[in-house]
């Protein structure tokens, strides 16, 4: 009996053997797979974030803020440069240094695009440009002759609202 219990634990033994080279060879490979899909997974995130700085014309700087892709999208960096020019005062900016500033704020800006915006602006009334610089009427400049003000809604870039013509109604 003692010859069939050591040919037993033998036979036992030489599975074992083989199953532990066989898990072995299993590890082996699932950790080449893990380290394969690990980077994978990084070539994907930085493709990714280069994708989005892409996208978003920028590359992200700490404290820049940031945009989502909507309608909007440009309303808060149009905003950025309105606050711009009105710090500016009566000398305005021009085009290039409005873009300037808002790259250097973080913001992707398109000159084209800016352009159009500060044509609609100036269209709606509180916003001028002469000699390529462009600022904000000032009070005195949306009185008329006779020293009242002109009809229209628009806004001025101190916040005060242009009345409608008193002597209209």
């Amino acid at each position: 009996m003692s010859d069939a219990y050591v040919a037993r634990l033998r036979a036992e033994i030489d599975r074992a053997g083989k199953r532990r080279t066989d898990l072995l060879t299993e590890i082996d490979h699932l950790q080449a797979r893990e380290d394969t899909l690990r980077e994978a997974l990084e070539m994907y995130r930085l493709s990714a974030a280069v994708a989005v700085a892409v996208d978003a014309g920028r590359v992200d700087a700490p404290g820049a803020p940031s945009h989502t892709r909507d309608r909007g999208k440009y309303a808060s960096r149009f905003a950025f440069i309105i606050d711009q020019i009105k710090q500016a005062g009566p000398s305005g900016l021009t085009v290039a240094e409005m873009v300037q500033r808002a790259e250097s704020a973080g913001y992707a800006v398109k000159r084209n695009t800016l352009r159009s915006q500060l044509w609609q602006k100036k269209q709606k009334g509180g916003l001028v440009s002469s000699d390529g610089r462009w600022r904000f009427v000032s009070e005195e400049e949306t009185e008329s002759p006779d020293g009242d003000k002109p009809s229209g809604d628009s806004s001025l870039g101190n916040g005060s609202l242009l009345l409608s013509h008193a002597g209209a109604a």
